[in-house]
């Protein structure tokens, strides 16, 4: 019996200590993958730009920036009818004029059901994001969303 009680006390204590080294790896997963698509996105903008400037003389950026992108993630909302409140694990979406709050962002839902949101400016191509390069300018919370 005191076997028993010693082992789920060990079982507690490595669970205690894996359970947010665990949290902590997937979060940082999930940074190096958003870095990845920004980055993905900011070269395709890029591009895009030299492009229409070869073609018109004029340089010129897409309403959404995922039009730039040969290949775009595999969780984009293609449709461009998923609402920030209404992203499943792991999607991707351009609100353009469709949010109240979040205009023209780019935005993430990330595991803990929380929301990551870059900017993104058609005038000059630019996405706004915070140091290290490509953090979200902001993460937003789903459930405190109201209407968006």
């Amino acid at each position: 019996m005191i076997e028993l009680i010693l082992v789920m006390i060990i079982i507690g204590i490595l669970a205690a200590i894996s359970v947010p080294r665990f949290t902590q790896i997937v979060r940082q997963s999930e940074a190096a993958s958003e870095q990845g698509v920004l980055i993905n996105l900011v070269a395709a903008l890029d591009t895009y730009s030299q492009e229409q400037f070869i073609e018109d003389g004029v340089l010129s950026w897409p309403d959404n920036p995922f039009d730039a992108l040969n290949k775009v993630p595999q969780s984009y909302d293609k449709s461009q009818s998923t609402l920030m409140q209404d992203m499943n694990d792991s999607d991707w979406i351009f609100t353009g004029n469709a949010s109240n709050d979040y205009k023209n962002s780019i935005v993430h839902r990330r595991k803990e059901d929380s929301l990551a949101v870059w900017t993104y400016n058609k005038s000059n191509g630019e996405i706004g994001y915070s140091n290290p390069p490509y953090k979200p300018s902001q993460v937003v919370f789903r459930p405190d969303l109201q209407g968006q």
